[in-house]
């Protein structure tokens, strides 16, 4: 069923939910974290843009930080799946890292790159942080050579540090609202988030 007729048809169901309280990610490959880096099971990257791009635009507009933050979240989750590209650069081990319920600790939920375990550092991250593959992984992020994704998991942080500290940012894809027409007032408010 297509994304935007099983929420409409959950409207119809329950009133008072509206767009914006529904949360919708991207499939993507992961080795790490989905184990499916070897599959060929990918969305038609037009019709998922087309899809969440129509939730972008029956989204209203709150003023609080969350709903802020979820809406650019969705509209970089419109230029991921329309470039295969994220809209802002990854801040994995600039402000997060994963660590697995084994201790294993990575660059990101998305990432298959181990820079250590925390019981092999007596549970101090200190150490994995500053250590030389978190140099290697952060050199590797740096040059783009980073598994590209873009996930709430990851995203977050990419959006509030970017509000922070400015990135360069990539080029960013048009928008348009669900009749076709340019959207230029939300991706102004977006660039400004």
């Amino acid at each position: 069923m297509e994304i935007m007729a099983f929420l409409s048809a959950m409207k119809k169901e329950l009133r008072e939910v509206n767009y914006g309280d529904f949360h919708v990610n991207l499939a993507q490959l992961s080795d790490n974290y989905y184990h499916n880096a070897d599959a060929a099971i990918l969305a038609d990257r037009s019709i998922a843009a087309a899809e969440m791009n129509d939730l972008f635009c029956r989204m209203e507009k709150k003023a609080d930080p969350m709903a802020i933050i979820e809406r650019r979240f969705l509209r970089g989750l419109v230029e991921f799946a329309q470039t295969g590209n994220p809209p802002l650069k990854c801040r994995s081990l600039d402000a997060s890292l994963f660590m697995d319920s084994w201790g294993n600790v990575y660059p990101s939920i998305m990432w298959n790159y181990k820079i250590g375990n925390i019981r092999d550092t007596d549970y101090g991250l200190e150490k994995l942080w500053n250590g030389e593959l978190a140099a290697e992984a952060r050199s590797m992020i740096g040059s783009s050579r980073d598994p590209k994704h873009w996930t709430s998991c990851e995203a977050y942080q990419s959006i509030i540090g970017s509000a922070v500290l400015p990135i360069k940012r990539h080029p960013r894809p048009d928008i348009t609202d669900v009749d076709g027409q340019s959207n230029a007032h939300v991706q102004n408010e977006l660039r400004n988030t």
